[in-house]
């Protein structure tokens, strides 16, 4: 049962190794980001899309803290419907990472300019143009970094895909800093759990879930320098 703080199968075993939640139980705690060694994202994201006032991060939340990071607020949490959509850009594994993630992944697509191809294509407009980090575990670890598109978008040459069928996604907008590391991680991804769990949401065997970077809420901080990340799981249909 969700909510639990209990490994109960291989398949929990392996995202428990990966940092990552299935619906059979929950992995040990960490705070352990997924994009360590990119300064910060935000900054990243910001400079290919409208933003203003954009920092980098100076510290990181790490295992080490004992509950001394700040948390995020869920300030929205609703329920998405999408069609069928073509998901567009690299695929990873536990073999591609760096240093236990992937940032460094991150890194090579901005320094490389992988994105500018795929936004020529014009993306899904369910996921408003947004960068995409999006996970599953079915039989290893996925780590996908690219974008939504609509259902048969041709793919260009040296860019990997995978077809979602259409599916709904529990979505929950957190509000916190990025420069701390508190959007991220285990404590983040079970208070999305948590506050799919309040509303009567099952969340589907083997999910898809994902960081998805808005423009402007994740680009652009507010007076307190917070942002906003959207962090989607899918739902059982």
């Amino acid at each position: 049962m969700m909510g639990r703080f209990l490994v109960v199968s291989e398949q929990d075993e392996a995202f428990a190794a990966a940092g990552l939640h299935t619906p059979g139980g929950v992995f040990p705690p960490t705070r352990k980001r997924l994009f360590p060694g990119v300064l910060s994202l935000r900054t990243e994201i910001a400079e290919r899309k409208p933003s203003t006032n954009v920092r980098t991060a100076a510290r990181r939340c790490s295992p080490s803290s004992k509950g001394e990071c700040p948390m995020p607020k869920v300030v929205n949490v609703m329920q998405e419907s999408v069609p069928a959509l073509r998901f567009i850009g690299k695929r990873y594994t536990d073999t591609d990472r760096v240093n236990g993630g992937f940032g460094a992944r991150w890194g090579e697509w901005f320094r490389e300019g992988r994105f500018a191809p795929l936004e020529a294509l014009g993306s899904a407009p369910e996921h408003e143009g947004a960068f995409i980090g999006l996970m599953r575990f079915s039989g290893e670890f996925e780590y996908w970094i690219g974008m939504f598109f609509p259902a048969g978008t041709e793919v260009p040459s040296g860019y990997d895909y995978v077809d979602l069928p259409a599916c709904s996604f529990g979505t929950c907008w957190l509000h916190g800093r990025e420069d701390t590391g508190e959007l991220y991680g285990h404590d983040a991804h079970m208070l999305c759990v948590s506050e799919i769990e309040k509303q009567g949401w099952r969340i589907a065997e083997s999910p898809w879930f994902m960081e998805r970077y808005n423009c402007p809420r994740f680009t652009d901080p507010d007076d307190a320098g917070k942002v906003i990340l959207d962090y989607c799981i899918q739902l059982a249909s």
